[in-house]
C-alpha cells in the first residue's frame, strides 16, 4: 500500500475516532475512570489495530508523515532548513524514519505513542503533508 493511501485510510479512522470521542464526553466521571484504568485488550481502538496491521516500513512512513506535517504547520522556516539540509524532501523523509525508528525502536509502543495523539491534528498535520510532500 502506497503512503497516501496509507494515510487516506489513517484520516477516515481518526474521523471515526474523533466522532467516538465526542461521544464519550457525555459518559460520567466513573465510567471515564474505569475506562482509563482498565484498558481490555478485546477492546483496543479500530486506530490501534490499524497502526498493528502496518508493517514496519510502511509504520514509521506514516508516522514521519505526521511528524514532517507537524512541522509544516508549526515550524515551516525549521522544516524548508531541514529540506535544504537533507538535500531535499525525499531524503528529509528518509532521515525522519530512521531517527524515528532509533527514538521509537518498538513498533508497538510507537504506535500506542502515536494513537494517543490529539485525533485532530494528527489529521490535521497528515493533510498538511500531503499538500506539501505528495
Amino acid at each position: 500500500m502506497d503512503l497516501n493511501n496509507v494515510i487516506n485510510t489513517y484520516k477516515v479512522i481518526l474521523s471515526n475516532a474523533s466522532t467516538t470521542s465526542k461521544n464519550d464526553k457525555r459518559k460520567n466521571v466513573v465510567d471515564k475512570l474505569i475506562g482509563l484504568f482498565i484498558k481490555n485488550p478485546e477492546t483496543k481502538s479500530e486506530g490501534l489495530n490499524f497502526l498493528e496491521s502496518l508493517d514496519t516500513e510502511t509504520f514509521y512512513n506514516l508516522l514521519s508523515a505526521w511528524d514532517i506535517g507537524r512541522s509544516v504547520l508549526t515550524a515551516p522556516d525549521c522544516l524548508n532548513d531541514d529540506i535544504r539540509i537533507n538535500g531535499g524532501k525525499t531524503n528529509l523523509m528518509k532521515e525522519n524514519v530512521k531517527t524515528l525508528k532509533n527514538n521509537l525502536p518498538i513498533q508497538y509502543e510507537a504506535a500506542i505513542y502515536f494513537k494517543d495523539k490529539d485525533c485532530i491534528f494528527v489529521k490535521q498535520c497528515l493533510i498538511a503533508f500531503q499538500k506539501e510532500f505528495i
